[in-house]
């Protein structure tokens, strides 16, 4: 209704029109500019605006057709960050509602591709000494990449783990020679995993110097004098029982051999009874004449009715084939430790049996830098200053000939002790620094290094062990794998 009004504030009647408003029923127009886009942590979903003015949001949803499709989101703005998804593609639908929640007719439609990472090719493996450096191309597709995962072993399912990368590069050490197949898969930050590239590398480092400090000395080498592992033609004394009558010496079960002695290696079987006979008090009628002589499974009997030759040993005093025995035996043996000690405590730990008599056993220990001229001390023990090499004697003194021993092993053994050297050196920008020691080593048994650096960077030594070690090198690289300059601890144990 309407009326007027005067300057001096008079006002008419009212004037009425009657009138129906009605409110709107279009719906809001179609949304273009509907498209989703590959973020590397995300999926950014963007549309332009719909020109009516009473827009009030849009709704987005996940599916095929807009009635059964999965709610999203509902966003009054033109733009929405979506999370990662699995790989496959993803189709959005979005609508415009107004103020009186009118949708739009059609949805508009955006699909999207996610793609998993791709092969890391090329992929390289680089040995040096002992250490693999593992490199490769960059697998980034859609999302990406969280990290790589790398593999040892022939099959990749069954493959052992050696842990992950965030950049494209790893080192690896291996601890013994070998060839050796290497994996490497991209997964990214949504965890969808790319396929996994391969590599073959030959880890073919010269044998690490072990130094023997303590070891068992090998009966079969070395010099020896009266001393038999071996009795008549197929009958030895390292791996089971050779008998004399009766009586038996058990030799040890083992690989390593055992000696025996004193023994008499010149002697033959006929010889040994002839003499034991001719020094004998036996009847003129017993001889010992090889047609006269039967061998049965258990015994030799001279002629019909004669003594046994068990009775020719144990009736002469000899109760044992060997006996009677030489009066000296001898063993020696040069034991080269390829590197040199400066002061060490050496001792040789005999293992021996005495079978028979009395016998008595003088041991030696020597040592030599030059195995040349030697520094004896008689006895189990020697102290050695600057030495590489040790000499060892066993010597048997035997004066009634019935002595009889086992030597079933002989250990010997350095006392070393731990030494440890640690220290800092600077890498310049080719990303190699040779570390010389500050003390002197016979053998190197771990190095350790690490860079000081807060940056993720990479540090790995090269090492050729020898005897006497006097260096390594050290090698830094950043999270790419790129060579650089910085600065590198290392602590080195050894002997």
């Amino acid at each position: 209704r309407v009326r007027a009004v005067n300057g001096i504030n008079a006002k008419s009647a009212y004037v009425s029109i009657p009138f129906t408003i009605q409110g709107k029923t279009a719906p809001p127009a179609s949304v273009t500019g509907f498209t989703g886009n590959i973020r590397p942590f995300s999926i950014e979903i963007v549309w332009d605006a719909v020109p009516e003015v009473d827009v009030a949001e849009y709704e987005i949803r996940l599916g095929l057709d807009w009635d059964t499709a999965e709610l999203l989101q509902r966003i009054d703005a033109l733009k929405w960050e979506w999370e990662t998804r699995p790989t496959g593609n993803e189709n959005l639908l979005i609508k415009a509602i107004d103020t009186t929640s009118n949708y739009s007719t059609n949805a508009s439609v955006a699909t999207i591709e996610i793609q998993d990472p791709k092969l890391v090719e090329p992929l390289i493996a680089k040995v040096v000494d002992n250490n693999v450096e593992l490199r490769w191309s960059d697998a980034t597709t859609s999302f990406n990449i969280d990290r790589y995962d790398i593999r040892r072993g022939n099959v990749f399912d069954t493959a052992t783990s050696l842990g992950s990368s965030k950049s494209t590069f790893k080192t690896t050490f291996e601890v013994v020679a070998g060839a050796f197949t290497y994996w490497v898969q991209g997964i990214d930050v949504q965890g969808n995993k790319g396929p996994a590239a391969s590599v073959n590398a030959n880890v073919d480092q010269p044998p690490d110097f072990v130094l023997q400090a303590n070891q068992l000395l090998d009966l079969n080498s070395g010099t020896k004098v009266n001393f038999i592992s071996e009795i008549g033609e197929g009958v030895t004394a390292d791996s089971g029982i050779f008998t004399a009558d009766t009586d038996s010496v058990t030799a040890d079960t083992g690989d390593t051999i055992v000696l025996v002695g004193p023994a008499d290696l010149v002697e033959t079987w006929d010889e040994h009874f002839e003499n034991i006979i001719a020094g004998g008090s036996f009847p003129t009628t017993y001889t010992a004449d090889t047609d006269l002589i039967t061998a049965d499974s258990d015994l030799i009997t001279a002629d019909s009715g004669a003594p046994s030759i068990r009775q020719l040993q144990t009736d002469n005093g000899f109760p044992f084939y060997l006996q009677p025995t030489p009066t000296t035996a001898s063993y020696e043996t040069t034991v080269d430790f390829l590197g040199t000690f400066n002061l060490s405590r050496i001792q040789l730990i005999p293992s021996v049996a005495t079978l028979a008599g009395n016998p008595s056993i003088t041991y030696t220990v020597g040592y030599s830098a030059d195995d040349i001229t030697y520094v004896d001390s008689v006895g189990l023990e020697a102290t050695g200053v600057n030495f590489r090499y040790v000499r060892v004697k066993l010597d048997v003194t035997n004066p009634d000939n019935l002595g009889l021993i086992r030597v079933n092993s002989l250990r010997l053994r350095l006392d070393v002790k731990l030494k440890t050297d640690a220290g800092r050196v600077t890498v310049n920008g080719t990303g190699t620094a040779n570390v010389p020691f500050n003390i002197a080593f016979v053998d190197i048994q771990s190095i350790q290094v690490s860079t000081n650096s807060t940056s993720n960077d990479v540090v790995t030594y090269s090492f050729v062990d020898i005897p006497n070690p006097t260096d390594f090198d050290v090698n830094l690289f950043d999270n790419l794998g790129t060579a650089k300059a910085g600065e590198v601890s290392w602590n080195v144990r050894g002997v």
